[in-house]
């Protein structure tokens, strides 16, 4: 009955609300609390579905995490986005839905820098957040209908995120933000911008330290980051800008609930790793120290923008890398796992626009590769003595890996006749995927990656796949047409794709080789079988807008090929990854805004979305896993969001609420995960304008105990696999930016 009661609430909300006028792609706009009025949490605009956030909106809807991009996109329906601590700081790349797709950086997410890639090919450990929020000066996000021209990366089906820089400033100046908050939270940014240098060059350097205790258990996260940006005025025509990042975090990690333990939620709430000692290995292994990773990454690009007569041509070469450690107990070895993870990448893109037929005719080609992908090149065992100490104990993994290569030429045509715009496009995409080679590790020493492989005996019997490609035509429409002052429709297709994750393959059948080879299954049996997963999305909409009331309603179709899950086959007792299983999404969104006075605005959203298994899932020993008609796990049917923006003359007071609906752990929808609702508030208060200004933000200001991350390592289908992490309690952050 209290589900119900949210739903209708939220219904009646959006039904008395408005939604801004021009064109498909909606826009959050900046919150000016210095000025009697009042702009909507969302605006259209002309980008054919592309949401645009500005910076200043992205702050306010991040409250807590001021690091976390993906926490933006938490009011937009059909998004869920959710994190294991308030600050975000915590990294994982399984907490973000769109439409019922895991939006995984690694695999179905698109994440650019300026349209420049920087998304790593590593789930749960190498990847922090790499731009400070104060260097971000919008997002733009785009799902369903992606463009020929958008989404570079490793996958789109759920999308993809462009993040736009805050250049560097004509004058010369600087900011500073110091923040402290509950869990002993600290932050502090430094910005100095040098202002226009012989009316040709200008640049800004920035650095930041931010860290918090886990709000649960023993342990802390930690990061560092340090940026750069140049950019050069080489004549009339012909720009040049030069951006650099280095990111260093440690962390603790959280510790996962099992499904069990959440039907018990209160007494469980705040369950961790230990914090001390026993002297038995097999409950040592849960102890905090060994349960965490340190990473270094960095992304470095370079914009040459220039024009041709009437053509404009971009070309931006770009390098990117990641290299840390991962430790993790085993409880069931009673040891400790150390994996040495190292990532490189380099490539370009390159863009132009035309004018052509009173239209704009644009194209290019990305073309990139990656080095050492997963599975990790290097990963030991360490005993665990009784004192805490470890020791080593073999090395457990020893590959030699190929480069994986991504090559995009695309094409596409944007034109307006009358009052009907479309944007049509089609990108060609191939990927070669790298061949593997796994070395005996019998007999090693605790050695170096390179000495390793000089001292292994060879090849382990079955432990090599060779490199295979995959290509797919991507094709794109979207079109739409202002039927008179008030009403317009629009709607078009896209086929979306996205990369098999293979480092988890290689992982269990390296570890349980002797299991498969005797059912008869080789490694490159199932390394064959995975193939980019491809969605066909259409979508129809129609928008409304008078006055001080704007709505929009988007209905929306996703059939889902090639889908990569983890199966268990009962026969061989194992889990695995398979890419031959396929899904349906379908869904409505309804949102809006409504102006109440010229100080205060509501926006609210619903959505439903059903999205399911088509059939029961083939195991490789001719035996099937009951999903046909299940709605995928993770996956809430219904939600709502709600959020108020008021102002009065240099304060803001933003309160927001997120309800989202009874969502399944697994694919035999066996396990249940209650709704919830998180109410949070944000305020801000403006001592000198453009000079100095104060925030509070408080999330869950009401203390809900609820399930927020359910982990389901790529919609994992057995029943008793899925790992579900607790939503952070109460949090409030005190904040101050001075600029000058």
């Amino acid at each position: 009955m209290k589900k119900k009661s949210y739903s209708l609430l939220l219904f009646v909300l959006i039904n008395t609300s408005s939604f801004a006028q021009e064109e498909q792609s909606v826009q959050v706009a900046p919150i000016d609390i210095n000025e009697n009025s009042v702009n909507y949490f969302y605006n259209l605009n002309e980008n054919n579905q592309t949401r645009i956030i500005d910076g200043n909106a992205a702050a306010a809807i991040q409250g807590t995490s001021s690091t976390n991009y993906f926490k933006s996109l938490q009011l937009l329906p059909s998004v869920n986005v959710e994190t294991q601590d308030a600050y975000g700081l915590t990294v994982d790349q399984n907490m973000l839905r769109v439409r019922g797709q895991l939006g995984d950086t690694f695999s179905r997410l698109s994440t650019t820098i300026e349209g420049v890639p920087f998304g790593f090919n590593v789930g749960n450990g190498g990847t922090g957040y790499l731009l400070d929020q104060e260097n971000t000066s919008s997002l733009e996000f785009t799902t369903g209908l992606t463009p020929a021209n958008k989404g570079m990366g490793l996958g789109t089906t759920s999308g993809s995120l462009d993040l736009k820089l805050e250049k560097p400033k004509d004058e010369a100046g600087g900011m500073v933000t110091v923040g402290a908050g509950t869990d002993n939270f600290q932050k502090l940014f430094l910005r100095l911008d040098s202002g226009k240098i012989n009316d040709m060059f200008n640049f800004f350097i920035s650095s930041s330290t931010m860290s918090n205790d886990k709000w649960k258990g023993e342990g802390d996260i930690k990061r560092k980051n340090i940026e750069l940006m140049s950019a050069i005025d080489l004549s009339d025509t012909t720009q040049l800008e030069i951006f650099g990042a280095y990111n260093i975090f440690d962390r603790d990690e959280y510790m996962p609930l099992t499904y069990a333990q959440t039907q018990s939620l209160s007494s469980n709430y705040s369950v961790d790793y230990n914090t001390t000692i026993t002297g038995n290995k097999f409950t040592d292994a849960m102890y905090y120290d060994f349960n965490k990773q340190t990473f270094d990454e960095y992304f470095y690009y370079m914009a040459l923008d220039t024009q041709m007569g009437n053509t404009k041509i971009k070309f931006k070469p770009y390098t990117l890398g990641s290299k840390g450690t991962r430790y993790f107990g085993d409880a069931t070895t009673g040891t400790v796992k150390k994996m040495l993870i190292r990532e490189e990448a380099y490539g370009m893109n390159l863009e132009f626009e035309h004018p052509l037929a009173e239209g704009k005719l644009y194209g290019g080609w990305w073309y990139q590769e990656m080095e050492s992908t997963p599975p990790p090149e290097l990963q030991k065992v360490y005993k665990i003595n009784a004192d805490g100490s470890l020791t080593y104990a073999s090395t457990a993994m020893l590959t030699d890996i190929d480069k994986r290569v991504s090559n995009a030429p695309y094409l596409g045509y944007e034109k307006t006749i009358d009052k009907t715009h479309f944007n049509v496009g089609l990108r060609y995409l191939m990927y070669d995927f790298p061949g593997v080679t796994g070395y005996n590790t019998a007999g090693l020493a605790d050695l170096s990656y390179d000495e390793a492989l000089s001292a292994s005996s060879g090849v382990k019997n079955g432990m090599h796949v060779d490199k295979s490609s995959s290509d797919v035509l991507l094709p794109s429409l979207a079109l739409d047409h202002q039927l008179n002052q008030n009403w317009k429709i629009g709607g078009g297709y896209a086929k979306n794709y996205a990369n098999p994750w293979q480092g988890p393959l290689w992982s269990i059948y390296n570890s349980k080789t002797a299991v498969f080879q005797a059912a008869g299954i080789t490694l490159q049996d199932l390394w064959d079988e995975l193939k980019l997963e491809t969605s066909d999305n259409i979508e129809f909409f129609t928008q409304y807008d008078y006055k001080n009331f704007n709505f929009k309603n988007t209905l929306f179709y996703g059939k889902y090929k090639n889908k990569q899950v983890t199966v268990y086959d009962p026969a061989l007792n194992l889990s695995y990854y398979k890419s031959d299983s396929e899904a349906t999404s379908m869904g409505v969104e309804l949102e809006g805004n409504y102006n109440l006075s010229k100080n205060t605005s509501i926006f609210a959203s619903v959505y439903y979305n059903r999205f399911e298994f088509d059939n029961n899932i083939l195991l490789a020993t001719n035996t099937y896993l009951e999903t046909q008609n299940n709605q995928i796990p993770d996956v809430a049917k219904i939600g709502g969001k709600l959020g108020v923006n008021f102002t009065y003359n240099n304060f803001t007071f933003s309160p927001l609420a997120r309800y989202i609906g009874k969502r399944y752990g697994d694919a035999e929808n066996k396990e249940k995960v209650d709704a919830y609702t998180v109410f949070d508030l944000n305020t801000k208060y403006v001592l000198k304008k453009e000079k100095l200004e104060l925030s509070l933000a408080l999330q869950n200001i009401f203390d809900k105990q609820y399930i927020g991350v359910v982990k389901n390592s790529l919609d994992d289908t057995r029943t008793g696999a899925t790992s579900y992490y607790q939503g952070a309690p109460f949090s409030a952050v005190l904040s101050m930016v001075y600029k000058f």
